[in-house]
């Protein structure tokens, strides 16, 4: 599929070795935004002039990126191709960027010492188009992944999509959405799992962690290793159950159970928990932008960045959590009048539509299998 852009562009720049990218959207003229973040753990930087009540809600650019808040930084590079552009506030002896910048975690994935860079950030610039035709594993989708509730090894590949529809009006909407995500990602209409946590890291039978959380499992997402290698010795040493302790909270559902032995799921639950534990920190996001050329102000533009939300976790369960740093930014490009509960309705289907879009087109890497090309298949 390939998406004709007015208004704006998109670039993409990677590094398939590490597995993290970025991805930069640079608009035309300065355009008004908002944005709406609803998961608990976000890594973002000049996210304050997106807020309503701020002086101005104009942007030049939305920046995308892995390397988790080391990846903030590569902005600069972003900034420093529009500053050439002189695009940006005019201060007299320059012109300043206002570039939102959201990025993933994807340091689990790859090469955790490399992060997108200025360079990579402005080669994404360099090569913006105002066509989009690229999804999957590109740009700031290329290190992201699904379904982390049992840890790494239990997940899928994520990545980057797009859609795009029309309204009664005329007034076109574009979404495009990096998936990046704690929780599975389903179909339109949440009847079936397309990529999530794995019940096995050699396994493709998917467990299902919303109803997993439902039944009382529990994920420790922060904390020191030692304290996790701690209580999986204690359980290791009794060969049972120890109340009360982190690494044995985690219990699977009923269809995992019917496949596993107690002692096996334990010793999922505690590999998987020290795992994640090596870096000290757990982030999932999920990054969504939508653009259209509907006439906005900030508040309909805050509505249509909550309705992109709204599409998210139509086809992303669980989401929004305590372990993501979900979010959304609606822009507006246009002046073509129309009806905001409409628009927001579109776009939410959108949303999905790019999310469900990105997994599909998905590569395997990393030891992670993908929608299409399950490793476990591979020679």
């Amino acid at each position: 599929m390939v998406l004709s852009l007015s208004g704006f562009r998109i670039g993409h720049y990677e590094d398939e070795t590490a597995l993290t990218g970025c991805t930069v959207l640079l608009f035309d003229e300065e355009a008004l935004a908002a944005a709406d973040v609803r998961g608990s753990a976000p890594a973002t930087a000049n996210f304050s002039t997106l807020d309503p009540i701020v002086r101005s809600a104009r942007i030049d650019a939305i920046f995308l990126t892995g390397g988790s808040s080391f990846g903030l930084a590569a902005v600069a590079g972003v900034q420093k191709y529009l500053e050439k552009q002189k695009k940006g506030f005019d201060v007299g002896v320059t012109h300043i960027p206002n570039v939102p910048t959201a990025a993933i975690f994807d340091l689990a994935v790859g090469d955790s010492t490399v992060r997108p860079t200025a360079e990579m950030a402005e080669m994404a610039c360099l090569l913006a188009v105002n066509t989009c035709d690229r999804d999957g594993t590109v740009g700031a989708g290329t290190g992201a992944s699904v379904g982390k509730l049992l840890g790494i090894k239990q997940a899928m590949r994520g990545g980057f999509g797009f859609a795009s529809g029309t309204t009664t009006g005329g007034a076109t909407i574009w979404a495009f959405a990096v998936v990046n995500a704690f929780g599975d990602v389903w179909n339109q209409g949440r009847t079936e799992i397309l990529a999530g946590c794995r019940t096995a890291p050699d396994k493709n039978d998917l467990a299902d962690a919303g109803l997993m959380i439902r039944e009382g499992a529990k994920r420790q997402g922060f904390g020191p290793t030692k304290k996790i290698l701690e209580q999986e010795s204690s359980v290791t040493n009794s060969g049972s159950e120890t109340t009360g302790t982190a690494s044995t909270s985690l219990e699977p559902s009923k269809e995992v159970r019917e496949d596993q032995s107690r002692e096996t799921v334990l010793s999922l639950e505690n590999s998987a928990q020290t795992e994640q534990n090596k870096t000290g920190t757990v982030d999932n996001t999920t990054l969504i932008v939508m653009v259209t050329d509907a006439a906005l102000d900030v508040i309909s533009a805050k509505k249509l960045a909550q309705s992109g939300i709204t599409g998210l976790t139509d086809v992303v369960y669980p989401a929004c959590t305590i372990f993501d740093g979900d979010l959304a930014i609606a822009v507006s490009i246009g002046k073509i009048e129309e009806d905001l509960t409409q628009l927001c309705l579109i776009g939410q289907a959108l949303v999905s539509e790019a999310i469900v879009n990105g997994v599909k087109a998905a590569r395997p890497a990393a030891g992670l299998p993908a929608y299409e090309e399950p490793i476990w298949q591979q020679p």
